[in-house]
């Protein structure tokens, strides 16, 4: 065979191969789930909760706001990214911009429970509100290796993060129904604004907002 066709024939299988779906492995027993990255993460257990990007855009951008009841798709991720530019309009500086943003990231691993109900649900015994911010300040320490003024953002700006959410969900809750609906972008592209803003505010933390697009 002509060594141009083996060698164009090797690429296509390479290329074929990266597309094929990864092993199947069972997670580990317990109460584990498995990410997408192939993490055994079990909500129970801090010592397995190990974050990385790809794990929270990914699972971010296929989960829905408000339970699904929506005329069209709107994703977690497009909401946390509309809360992070809401944020920037408001002259926040990019680490309070960066927590508007992964202020669900939560959700990639405890699901998005509508409000009303959190209260009424417990984990492992342990109550469903403490224990998404116990993991919220978990994911905010991961940040922190990055960044101590991440801390003065999670500290001081909190409430300025939360008003922002409620403001974003006030403009969402009266579109919801609507023909035009919420969403504009499908779990792809709001996996890829999501990851690209978190990259571009992380830079800004790192250099102290200089990296920051104005």
């Amino acid at each position: 065979m002509d060594k141009t066709i083996i060698e164009r024939t090797e690429q296509g299988q390479r290329q074929f191969d990266l597309l094929q779906p990864p092993p199947v492995v069972a997670p580990k027993a317990g109460n584990h789930i498995r990410t997408q990255t192939g993490v055994d993460f079990d909500v129970s257990d801090p010592d397995t909760w190990l974050f990385n990007m790809t794990d929270i855009s990914t699972a971010l951008s296929n989960l829905s706001r408000f339970s699904g009841h929506l005329s069209r798709f709107y994703s977690v991720a497009e909401h946390s990214v509309r809360v992070s530019e809401t944020l920037k309009e408001w002259g926040a500086p990019p680490d309070v911009q960066l927590l508007g943003l992964i202020h669900d990231a939560t959700e990639a691993y405890l699901l998005d429970i509508p409000r009303p109900w959190k209260h009424l649900v417990t984990v492992g015994g342990v109550d469903y509100e403490d224990l998404e911010m116990d993991m919220m300040v978990a994911i905010v320490e991961w940040h922190l290796e990055e960044s101590v003024n991440l801390a003065h953002a999670w500290t001081n700006r909190w409430d300025l993060v939360r008003r922002a959410d409620m403001f974003v969900y006030e403009q969402e809750e009266k579109a919801r129904r609507t023909v035009e609906g919420v969403g504009k972008l499908a779990p792809h592209e709001a996996k890829e604004e999501f990851a690209a803003l978190w990259l571009t505010l992380r830079s800004a933390v790192r250099t102290g907002g200089k990296d920051a697009k104005s």
